[in-house]
């Protein structure tokens, strides 16, 4: 912790406030806050190195990657728990953890980005994009090929569109979401 704090395969990371930003250590299993005027680090949700599957104060996470934060509720950012499959939500303030959605669909999921009119949240999991309701919490495949052997892209609606390895993405406008598709250097 502190300045000499080690992390160990950052992915994500999000600004919460004017000094402090929440970074997805994805390998230690766990949320870090970091002080940007005293570069101080701290343990922020989850247990470094231990992980797991858990809820509260004492949560576990088996590999964070995305952390984006929650464009419906101001006091909670959203995280892609890789490894078990879910979202989860974390509380600002405090580093609480819910769990949001875990479903078998959400395999490997490791991006998330969220519509700011509605809340709905894209998803991007091993196979697909998902779109997940935001009040109902219903899970719905989008379309779209991935291919993880190929290094192949097709451009062009989400119903035709191919990617090959598709590691991120945005919402840049309602409905419209870029990829970076990491195999084929192509956004």
């Amino acid at each position: 912790m502190g300045k000499d704090a080690r992390f160990n395969g950052i992915f994500g990371f999000t600004q919460i406030s004017a000094t402090s930003v929440i970074v997805s250590d994805r390998w230690n299993h766990c949320l870090r806050k970091v002080d940007r005027l005293s570069l101080a680090t701290y343990l922020f949700a989850g247990n470094c190195t231990d992980s797991g599957f858990e809820d509260g104060f004492n949560a576990k996470f088996y590999f964070t990657w995305s952390v984006v934060k929650d464009a419906v509720n101001d006091s909670l950012i959203l995280v892609a728990d890789y490894g078990n499959n879910a979202i989860r939500t974390v509380r600002k303030y405090d580093g609480f953890v819910e769990t949001f959605v875990e479903s078998w669909k959400l395999n490997w999921v490791r991006s998330l980005t969220q519509e700011s009119a509605t809340g709905d949240i894209y998803a991007l999991a091993h196979d697909a994009l998902y779109l997940i309701s935001y009040t109902a919490k219903t899970i719905i495949k989008l379309n779209g090929q991935f291919a993880y052997t190929l290094a192949t892209y097709i451009d062009g609606p989400l119903q035709k569109a191919q990617f090959s390895y598709p590691n991120e993405f945005l919402m840049v406008a309602s409905k419209i979401v870029m990829v970076s598709d990491k195999s084929n250097l192509k956004v």
